[in-house]
């Protein structure tokens, strides 16, 4: 399954391993440092009325191009996915 968050792509595979790569821009003249996230969830298909099945995992801030991570709790629940959400998080001069 392959998601698109504007600047972001990302996947998940049948056995729970899941990527997410983008940049997150910061306009701001002080550094700031960012991660991104990704959870997965159960709903209809606008992603309206989810019920989240995998928490949030963020990756790290050193960069946004992630190595791939294996999330078990997905694994089997492949087939019943409709949703995925990313959210960039930022501490420091955030704009």
């Amino acid at each position: 399954m392959e998601l698109h968050f504007g600047d972001f792509t990302g996947w998940l595979k049948r056995d729970g391993t899941r990527h997410i790569e983008g940049t997150a821009r910061h306009h701001g003249m002080m550094c700031s440092d960012y991660e991104v996230g990704m959870r997965f969830g159960i709903g209809k298909p606008d992603c309206t009325d989810v019920q989240w099945i995998s928490e949030m995992r963020y990756a790290t801030s050193q960069s946004q191009y992630n190595d791939a991570e294996i999330d078990e709790s997905l694994t089997g629940l492949f087939e019943d996915i409709t949703c995925g959400e990313r959210v960039i998080r930022c501490s420091g001069n955030c704009k």
